[in-house]
């Protein structure tokens, strides 16, 4: 896909910034293809980077009613008009009563997978990012995030990522960095503030 955008809009040059799962796959790809990524920079904001960890975080009693919504969502995309589901593959849906069973019976089968760890452990970023030489920002939630903080923070102290910064809020939520008196949500603040560090420099 990126190789197919018009000239006159690569010009100076391509950035990325990918939410959530979206996120997650931008972090996978830069780690998979690495120097060869046409991308100058990618910004990633509340990304699952340990999949598995992340679906038994979002599954405690005490996130049931964010669950809830996610597994509801996800029900109605796969289940909307136009969707191409066998009736075996819609009942599955209907069934489903988590995200990880969502996962396990309807996503794993569907792209080839042997189940829902099989499906965690294959897709998720954290094993592909000490390699990453591009993505520079990953805004991240703490206490309430979907993604624990802890796993970044780990990351952060862990490991060298000379081109990896992440930032962790102390609140917030999901995607839901807004801060008092500003309508510019805190990850955007945060990514513009540290975009002129030595971070950004080195790319």
């Amino acid at each position: 896909m990126l190789s197919q955008l018009p000239d006159d809009l690569t010009d100076n040059g391509i950035v990325a910034v990918g939410y959530s799962l979206g996120g997650a796959m931008l972090l996978k790809y830069l780690g998979e293809e690495g120097s060869f990524s046409p991308l100058r920079a990618a910004a990633t904001i509340c990304a699952p980077i340990d999949l598995k960890r992340t679906c038994q975080h979002m599954m405690r009693p005490r996130n049931w009613l964010y669950h809830n919504y996610i597994l509801t969502d996800l029900k109605k995309e796969a289940l909307a008009e136009g969707a191409r589901l066998s009736a075996e593959e819609r009942e599955i849906v209907r069934s489903a009563r988590s995200v990880r069973d969502y996962d396990d019976r309807f996503i794993s089968p569907r792209y080839g997978f042997r189940g829902a760890d099989d499906y965690y452990e294959l897709c998720a970023p954290l094993d592909y990012m000490p390699g990453d030489p591009r993505a520079d920002h990953g805004a991240g939630g703490g206490r309430r995030s979907v993604d624990p903080g802890r796993v970044l923070s780990r990351l952060q102290m862990g490991r060298t990522i000379r081109s990896l910064l992440p930032v962790i809020a102390e609140g917030g939520g999901h995607l839901g960095f807004h801060g008092d008196g500003s309508d510019r949500p805190w990850c955007d603040l945060a990514c513009w503030r540290n975009s002129s560090s030595e971070v950004a420099g080195e790319l």
